[in-house]
């Protein structure tokens, strides 16, 4: 990311937000006050120059093939369905990345995924507002079954709060959030792999259509579905693929982590 395409999100770094972080040891600056895994002997903390990570050790992801992730998809829809988040536009969230992919290509899930994938969009302006945001899911999903496993922070504004499902087979249901704010025209997520600045055309497109098989779910899709996975995933979209065999041809959206 060139410096100027920057400046809004260095102007409103961590040192700058009195009040939102702990200021004191490793994490200074890139923790924020309130975080929701309480400490303990298998909770992990690490970090970069800008980037707060927290999570729990030892989770081993598995296939949702056979393991009824529409279950799953069905409850998470609902829950965010039924929330007034602060500081979030409409509408307020989408499916992305393998569950938009699944949705499109495969009619349903890919066997081989590892998660469910939604988005929500919040404002890099109100940073309050989006760890209210937050908050607000990790509170209501707890309510219904889901344990937080995963939570990440990129100057104090909440990236990414990853759950498992425990009615279900432990699935994993994946939250990032995704900013306006930063770079016109854009919506931003910075997490551990690299950034991703993704066309806002995309959500603001975005419609509801009933998931494959099972008209009672209805998710938000980006539009147009097809740009949006050859945005994603790049011109091979079309060809399955696990992730062991992606290439930078089909992952060119995510870019190094700026580190200034």
């Amino acid at each position: 990311m060139r410096r100027s395409e920057n400046s809004l999100a260095s102007r409103f770094a961590g040192g700058l937000l009195p009040g939102l972080g702990e200021r004191d040891g490793r994490f200074a600056g890139l923790k924020p006050r309130r975080v929701h895994l309480p400490d303990g002997p298998r909770i992990f903390q690490s970090k970069t120059s800008r980037l707060y990570l927290r999570g729990v050790e030892g989770l081993e992801p598995q296939p949702v093939g056979g393991l009824e992730p529409e279950a799953t998809l069905a409850r998470g829809v609902r829950l965010l369905q039924g929330m007034s988040l602060p500081g979030c536009g409409r509408p307020t969230w989408w499916i992305g990345v393998g569950t938009a992919l699944g949705f499109s290509r495969d009619g349903g899930f890919i066997a081989h995924d590892t998660d469910i994938d939604v988005r929500v969009a919040l404002d890099f302006r109100r940073p309050r507002r989006a760890l209210a945001s937050a908050a607000a899911i990790v509170r209501g999903f707890r309510m219904e079954g889901f344990e937080l496993v995963r939570e990440m922070y990129w100057e104090l504004r909440p990236m990414q709060t990853a759950f498992v499902d425990t009615r279900n087979n432990e699935i994993i249901l994946d939250v990032y959030y995704f900013y306006s704010g930063i770079k016109a025209g854009h919506f931003v997520n910075y997490n551990w792999e690299g950034f991703r600045e993704k066309p806002a055309r995309f959500v603001d497109g975005i419609r509801a259509c009933p998931w494959p098989g099972h008209p009672e779910i209805s998710v938000n899709v980006p539009q147009p579905i097809e740009e949006y996975n050859a945005w994603r995933w790049g011109p091979d979209w079309r060809v399955p693929k696990r992730n062991s065999e992606l290439t930078e041809r089909d992952l060119k959206c995510i870019r190094p982590l700026p580190s200034e």
